[in-house]
């Protein structure tokens, strides 16, 4: 009998877990932990998604993913099968390295973020692997400490709801974090039509509602509607974003503009450059710069994404189907 697929629409936030196969370790050694966060971080580059929080233990991991349009398995199927071919191929081995589907509890994240975060943290101190949760090298924590640089972690989003100053955020979180280390997590999920769900009820039916729907893909948005929005926030007139000149200011409100054309609306890299007369690899690079600085600046994050509410706001979707 086949599998009934995840429940699935942009903006869920899934609390991943993934077993080795009979509960045999799935990192032997510093490389293959390196190995496996190197594939996360390929596939980060390669697929949209948020990640908030990871931690590797010996023989499973945790992982907290928020997705775009790209269902989670899509995301996740393929970073387990290359670390597989890597694991089997470096210690001769054939078969499954995991056990079976991996598991993704479909979570509340007004309510929960922070709380699976903890949780998530916690995981070395309440297996004794650390004293503290700092200590523990192969979990994001220290990343949210800033003791350790993974831009793929998204952190700027968890640490503006402790402080606006970044390292008084890094220290409540750290409390926070500290706080949570005596006990188990009080939540046990229940299922809603095969899948595990961590919310109320309203949530569950916020969630019901939202997947009988079509799967939205982008909104239908055209690239000058961006345009003026951008323009209008950054205080930059838009025949400026013609202009041949390499200034700073217009070349980063293209790069903004490229970033919501390709997120929002599904544009191509070819209308861009046709716009805008420039190389399509020069979007690609100025919407990485775009990400960059969503990941690395909190003040940025809230402005982008105040600016994409104010660009959707009573725009239609545009569905998979159609």
């Amino acid at each position: 009998m086949a599998r009934k697929p995840r429940l699935h629409f942009p903006s869920a936030l899934y609390h991943v877990i993934s077993r080795g196969n009979q509960r045999q370790p799935i990192f032997l050694d510093t490389e293959d932990h390196k190995h496996f966060l190197a594939r996360f971080q390929h596939y980060h580059q390669k697929f949209p998604f948020h990640l908030y929080a990871y931690v590797l233990m010996p023989n499973h991991f945790h992982c907290l993913i928020q997705v775009e349009n790209v269902p989670l398995g899509k995301i996740l199927q393929p970073l387990l099968l290359s670390y597989t071919y890597y694991f089997n191929h470096k210690y001769e081995k054939v078969g499954h390295l995991f056990q079976g589907r991996f598991k993704a509890i479909l979570c509340d994240q007004e309510v929960y973020l922070l709380e699976l975060i903890r949780y998530i943290h916690l995981n070395p101190i309440r297996a004794k692997m650390a004293q503290r949760v700092e200590d523990y090298p192969w979990s994001s924590h220290p990343v949210y400490l800033g003791l350790r640089h993974e831009p793929w972690v998204e952190t700027p989003r968890v640490l503006a709801q402790f402080s606006s100053h970044l390292q008084t955020a890094r220290n409540k979180l750290a409390e926070f974090i500290a706080d949570g280390a005596g006990g188990d997590p009080p939540w046990n999920p229940p299922m809603m039509k095969g899948q595990p769900l961590l919310g109320d009820a309203n949530f569950s039916e916020k969630v019901y509602q939202t997947t009988q729907e079509r799967d939205p893909c982008y909104w239908d948005l055209d690239l000058e509607w961006i345009e003026k929005h951008v323009c209008r926030m950054l205080q930059i007139d838009a025949e400026a974003l013609q202009t041949p000149y390499r200034t700073a200011k217009e070349a980063g409100a293209r790069a903004i503009i490229a970033y919501l054309w390709k997120r929002l609306a599904g544009g191509t890299l070819t209308e861009l450059s046709q716009r805008y007369d420039r190389k399509p690899a020069t979007f690609t690079q100025a919407i990485e710069r775009v990400e960059h600085w969503k990941r690395e600046d909190p003040h940025f994050w809230q402005r982008v994404a105040a600016l994409e509410k104010e660009i959707t706001i009573h725009k239609r979707k545009r569905y998979l189907n159609t």
